[in-house]
């Protein structure tokens, strides 16, 4: 399960898609078309390798120290384990971000966290709720 949007190092693992070339870079401000400019997919782009390369220095290769320190010199890399996950939960929604292509094996989850609301807490709500005349808002 993950908690945030579907990260540009997490793509290699599940075997989605991650053109950088039309697929927005997750820290960079969504645009409500995409990328449509030269400079913002050269920026896109910058962002992707940049990304990457972070992961792997900075999480990947002292997550695999780790590994190796407790499991042994015998386990298998983080990579061959993350390449064995069979579903990618995701938290978040078609609906907040631009279109992307995904493989079936991840599966967008927004809003899992979330309760139904207590009407008792939230007085607009419990009006909704007894109101006899349907309304929009």
């Amino acid at each position: 399960m993950v908690t945030t949007h579907s990260m540009q190092w997490m793509e290699e693992y599940n075997g989605d898609t991650n053109n950088p070339s039309y697929i927005e870079n997750v820290f960079l401000t969504p645009t409500t078309v995409g990328l449509s400019s030269f400079v913002e997919r050269v920026k896109n782009t910058y962002y992707y390798i940049l990304t990457k390369y972070y992961y792997h220095k900075s999480m990947e290769t002292p997550a695999e120290a780790v590994v190796r320190e407790f499991l042994g010199p015998d386990a298998p890399s983080l990579r061959e384990i993350h390449k064995n996950v069979s579903l990618f939960m995701v938290n978040t929604h078609p609906s907040l971000f631009v279109a992307k292509p995904t493989v079936p094996r991840v599966l967008p989850v927004g809003g899992l966290h979330l309760r139904p609301p207590n009407p008792e807490k939230l007085p607009a709500v419990s009006l909704l709720y007894s109101s006899k005349v349907e309304f929009y808002i």
